[in-house]
């Protein structure tokens, strides 16, 4: 898999998603901070309605609304950025490395990696 799909260096990543038992509302974003060309983060809503909080640094939340349960919200940061994401709803949160083609970054292979809940 190319990450983002127009940029090569590519290998297989893959998870396994847990139960949703297990997801939670509350996260703490780590960046990637060897690679320049940040991270990019998925959030997957288990409620219809589900409004996500994303805050980066200091700059002021970006608030999403994930409509209906399974809904998906995307976003990019830097490599120096803590992010934090707040749910009202469980929610399932994953980060992606770009490949190193991507910004020439030169540093490593894709990567995915479920962020666990507080």
């Amino acid at each position: 898999v190319n990450i983002p799909t127009e940029y090569g260096d590519c290998d297989a990543i893959s998870t396994q998603i847990p139960p949703t038992v297990n997801w939670g509302n509350s996260f703490l974003l780590p960046p990637l901070t060897s690679r320049t060309n940040g991270q990019r983060y998925k959030i997957i809503a288990s409620a219809n309605n589900t409004i996500a909080e994303i805050k980066c640094g200091t700059n002021l939340a970006e608030i999403t609304v994930l409509s209906n349960d399974g809904d998906i919200h995307q976003f990019d940061t830097n490599s120096d950025e803590y992010c934090t994401v707040l749910t009202n709803n469980p929610s399932y949160v994953a980060e992606y490395g770009f490949g190193r083609d991507y910004l020439n970054d030169g540093y490593g292979d894709p990567l995915l990696m479920t962020i666990p809940p507080l």
